[in-house]
């Protein structure tokens, strides 16, 4: 090989040389129902350390090419349930990370949770409101034959998504001692509470709890991510007030008792979150979107910790 030749090759390949980071990608959850209604499901989980969401092992790490951009995209939280009876929270927004040269990775939203009396159209709509990375809770539907306001359905509960999630929990049916009202959001770690199904109850029985999240330390510390939203059951007890979980969590909103219900609606679910940990002697340095970088919590490591939207350059 002559020197020039020589001088072009190694160039080329220092020009596309390519290393090996870890990633975590939390999507948003989604909105709890409003009254009796259930919980959200929290946001779905993808991460290359410690595991990923739905019981599954973590997946492999991600190979940056030096120069390549990278987009990535945080998802936010559903709206929780307007006020009423049959209405539904809103689905949870998708977080991925896409590259010219690598495969998009994404994880799903949460799912949507309905109310007490939320008909099966609404709920199935755009292709299953209550679907997600982890499923809604129930609300008024059950293992009965039909739900709460007479439709025949196949599905008491939100579905979470292989790899990222879990399901939601069964709701209850409705009978003429107030019953009816939501099981809770499934979590990045288990499945949401069950409420008792076809047993007769008071104002939706108790509080069902939510699934639990999945701690990771991919960041120097434990962060617990995607916690499924817990159905407040019952006729008082306020879950929401206007109010929406932590950012950046993607936790499942929470679903809300008879009378708070009524006049409150359900609570929004948290926003998502990317998190980048990439070699020191790797890191470019360059990126946009203003996220958190950090490099003092991980020896030889830089985190770049994305809220919203932005790039880093490999």
């Amino acid at each position: 090989m002559t020197l020039g030749r020589r001088f072009l090759h190694n160039s080329l390949k220092a020009a596309t040389s390519t290393y090996d980071i870890d990633y975590l990608i939390q999507a948003g959850g989604g909105g709890g129902g409003a009254r009796r209604g259930a919980g959200a499901g929290a946001g779905g989980l993808k991460s290359s350390f410690g595991s990923s969401g739905g019981g599954a092992s973590a997946l492999s790490d991600l190979t940056l090419t030096t120069g390549t951009v990278y987009t990535i995209s945080v998802g936010g939280g559903g709206s929780g349930a307007a006020a009423g009876t049959s209405t539904h929270g809103a689905k949870g927004t998708n977080s991925f990370i896409s590259g010219s040269d690598i495969t998009t990775i994404t994880s799903t939203g949460g799912g949507g949770a309905p109310s007490t009396a939320t008909s099966l159209a609404d709920i199935t709509a755009s292709g299953g409101i209550w679907n997600g990375g982890c499923g809604a809770g129930g609300g008024g539907y059950h293992v009965c034959s039909t739900n709460g306001i007479g439709e025949t359905v196949t599905q008491n509960h939100g579905n979470g998504t292989a790899g990222q999630g879990f399901d939601g929990g069964q709701g209850v049916k409705q009978h003429n001692g107030g019953g009816g009202g939501g099981g809770g959001g499934g979590g990045t770690s288990s499945a949401g509470t069950d409420n008792s199904g076809c047993t007769n109850n008071y104002y939706g029985g108790s509080t069902r709890a939510g699934g639990s999240g999945t701690s990771i330390s991919i960041t120097g510390s434990s962060v617990t991510y995607g916690a499924g939203g817990e159905a407040k059951n019952g006729i008082s007890g306020n879950n929401n007030g206007g109010g929406s979980q932590a950012a950046n969590t993607g936790n499942g909103g929470r679903g809300n008792a008879e009378t708070a219900g009524v006049n409150y609606g359900g609570e929004g679910g948290g926003s998502g979150v990317v998190v980048l940990r990439i070699p020191n002697a790797n890191f470019s340095d360059t990126f946009t979107g203003s996220p958190n970088k950090d490099t003092t919590s991980v020896s030889g490591f830089t985190i770049l910790k994305f809220t919203g939207t932005g790039t880093y350059t490999g």
